[in-house]
């Protein structure tokens, strides 16, 4: 059953009229405080804003439906459906929405799955600090994202 409580939709205010408008995320993470640190690391650049975020798959799908981003974030860990299914459910939903996979999962067993289920890229939590906006922009440009050994096995 989906309880209000579960979803935390964020209200983004609106820029100011000479100023370009904020790249919607919705961020998919059933950790409070995990969350609150992916949040922070994605509004490190202003040209971000986090538009609605979910602790669980089902949040995640209506939040998608009624928020409108223009991209998610997705933990590959979540209750009660994991993360590549909530991307085949989200890429059902919103198709051009592109997808990053948040992983501290071994990316040599998830990375692929991750991929052929629709998600764009897949970035270990480790790197997160310092790969994310690389990673965002990315996927954003509609390329794939992942570690070199993960690209050099998808080439091959």
């Amino acid at each position: 059953m989906l309880y209000l409580s579960h979803l935390i939709p964020r209200d983004t205010p609106e820029p100011p009229p000479d100023s370009p408008a904020k790249i919607r995320v919705l961020l998919v993470e059933d950790h409070a405080s995990m969350r609150s640190i992916i949040r922070a690391l994605i509004e490190q650049d202003p040209s971000y804003g986090v538009c609605a975020e979910a602790p669980d798959g089902a949040a995640a799908v209506q939040l998608a439906g009624t928020e409108s981003p223009d991209l998610a974030v997705v933990d590959i860990s979540l209750p009660s459906s994991s993360g590549i299914e909530v991307t085949k459910l989200l890429q059902e939903l919103r198709p051009e929405m592109p997808i990053l996979i948040l992983s501290m999962h071994n990316e040599g067993l998830y990375a692929k799955q991750a991929l052929r289920a629709g998600a764009m890229g897949y970035l270990m939590k480790h790197e997160a600090a310092e790969k994310i906006h690389e990673a965002l922009l990315s996927i954003r440009e509609g390329r794939i994202y992942a570690s070199e050994r993960v690209m050099a096995e998808i080439r091959s």
